[in-house]
């Protein structure tokens, strides 16, 4: 498959972010002043793209951010409570990526997901 401009733009654009992310130390920062929607997305991103080896220095966030947002204190946070709905189906993502994964696999086969 040839080279894709695009793709190679996203992915340096995403190790660029992780560089940053990490540099600033957010995940140190207090539940209340963080996103966890935007976190666990991020988790969710590390895991579909950690067969990558330029990601794997990056996949322990996965477990701090899942660890994180899965403590009582964190979920009591007002961000936390503000946006419980989208935040519990991005936990329930980032814990069971298979499950996302599986539905591509299925997809990509042309059968359908839930078969």
């Amino acid at each position: 498959m040839p080279p894709d401009p695009l793709l190679d733009r996203i992915r340096r654009d995403a190790l660029r972010g992780l560089e940053a992310f990490v540099a600033r130390d957010e995940l140190l920062a207090p539940a209340s002043d963080r996103l966890a929607f935007r976190e666990l997305g991020l988790a969710i991103g590390l895991q579909a793209v950690g067969a990558d080896e330029a990601f794997t220095p990056y996949l322990p966030i996965v477990d701090a951010v899942e660890s994180s947002w899965r403590s009582p204190v964190a979920q009591s946070s007002i961000g936390w409570i503000a946006h419980q709905d989208i935040n519990s189906v991005m936990l329930a993502t980032s814990l069971v990526p298979d499950a996302i994964t599986a539905s591509w696999e299925h997809l990509a086969a042309g059968r359908p997901a839930c078969a």
